[in-house]
């Protein structure tokens, strides 16, 4: 699907068809009227947990029913996916285009039953060069290790050293003479390696990935390929309207610039909000993030108040968001996050509101709707890294959501805590100009 979005942009259901769009529109009614009951349920003085948990158990298999329904119309209407086809595989001159210079290198991990490999892609002069290394571990014992660590990180254990050392050995070691001197790594994991931090790991040396390298992740090469075409195109485009200078000088005295930063922390969430996922996620806390609110003040002092915007308490609503975000080229949330592991679509940043067809709840599958142009978005909020791995889509949740709906850049939390980076691109892999 990234593909897809990347070369031939994001298609309508609903617009190419009339009686499958009424019968989308009567599959989604139901989530609409379900989610509105438990608002007022939740909202009452005295809430039936049975009747909210009902009405929770009625919109996932009103969910399931409306991912079987775009489902059949895909199969109904291909050429809704029109160009899809396979990606043209890359030569190994194509493949070192994507490498910025000599100090980076592509590391792609490919997970078998019974064996892992690591292919590195590194540039010598003018010279490509790609190598192949095996790594002896079963995908099972592979997710197990992978598993073990994230659990000691989450929990602050003291103990987590080891087995970062232990992991460094494995997957890193083996192409340690490949990534000296590269202060930039670029990461295409599989399988349960998307839900590994490398740049936690420890080196013999006893330091960590990130102390060395600048690290991000890409779902597959040929997404990034494809980024870096689009990109290349945006660019001429902008530099074909900056050559009329004309033009440039009628557009710089019609509109003054735009702030650049759009930051929202804190938000006010409404008592039903807080409820309702009360009824349903017991184990997580929703109080106040005073240190939030800080943290977005803070960094509009750093952009200054003519370049940003900072919306916190009530007035961080997701309406407000989603009416403007696509003017910002940097994107900021600090707030709470609640991931869906069973479907990474709804999962979900928790956002003020103020409008009865609104529930504050900025779902993934919301996110990827919108048409969004930043170079930048942070999501300082926990697990917002994390989802269900896709075959050359990465992980699916809310960092891909934002991608599809235009975000090239990512930062995200994968633990409980704001402690980890997952980027789709840095600035020696861009899919737009630097920041």
């Amino acid at each position: 699907m990234l593909l897809d979005v990347l070369r031939n942009g994001r298609v309508d259901l609903t617009k190419s068809m009339s009686t499958e769009s009424a019968s989308g529109s009567r599959l989604s009614a139901p989530g609409t009227t379900l989610n509105s009951q438990i608002r007022r349920e939740t909202a009452s003085a005295e809430p039936n947990q049975t009747r909210v948990d009902m009405l929770g158990t009625q919109i996932q298999n009103a969910r399931l029913e409306y991912d079987a329904y775009e489902t059949r119309i895909y199969a109904a209407h291909p050429e809704l996916k029109v160009n899809r086809g396979e990606a043209e595989p890359l030569s190994l001159s194509e493949a070192g285009t994507l490498i910025g210079d000599q100090r980076a290198a592509l590391l792609e991990y490919v997970v078998t039953r019974n064996r892992t490999y690591v292919f590195v892609l590194t540039k010598a002069a003018d010279d490509v060069r790609l190598k192949v290394y095996p790594i002896e571990i079963s995908a099972r014992d592979l997710a197990t290790k992978v598993a073990d660590f994230r659990q000691r990180l989450a929990g602050n254990s003291a103990d987590f050293k080891e087995l970062a050392r232990d992991l460094y050995d494995l997957l890193l070691q083996p192409v340690h003479t490949e990534l000296e001197g590269k202060t930039a790594i670029c990461i295409v994991p599989s399988e349960g390696l998307w839900e590994l931090p490398f740049q936690a790991l420890l080196s013999r040396l006893n330091k960590y990935v990130l102390e060395d390298h600048a690290l991000s992740y890409v779902p597959s090469l040929s997404v990034l390929r494809e980024m870096k075409n689009k990109a290349l195109a945006q660019r001429v485009t902008r530099l074909k309207a900056g050559s009329d200078g004309l033009l440039t000088k009628v557009n710089a005295t019609a509109s003054p610039s735009l702030p650049r930063l759009l930051a929202i922390g804190n938000p006010s969430l409404s008592g039903q909000s807080v409820a309702r996922l009360r009824s349903t996620r017991r184990e997580l806390s929703f109080d106040s993030l005073p240190q939030a609110e800080q943290e977005v003040k803070a960094i509009g002092e750093i952009y200054g108040a003519q370049e940003s915007t900072i919306l916190i308490g009530k007035a961080a609503r997701e309406e407000s968001f989603k009416a403007t975000a696509s003017n910002y080229p940097v994107l900021h949330f600090a707030t709470h996050g609640v991931l869906d592991d069973v479907n990474p679509l709804y999962s979900r940043l928790l956002l003020a509101t103020g409008s009865e067809s609104e529930d504050g709840f900025l779902e993934a599958r919301e996110i990827m709707k919108l048409d969004l142009h930043a170079d930048l978005a942070v999501l300082s909020a926990c697990q917002t890294a994390r989802g269900q791995v896709g075959s050359g889509e990465g992980l699916i949740g809310m960092s891909w959501a934002l991608f599809i709906a235009g975000t090239s850049t990512t930062v995200a939390s994968q633990l409980e805590g704001r402690l980890c980076q997952h980027r789709s691109a840095d600035d020696r892999f861009p899919p737009q100009p630097p920041i």
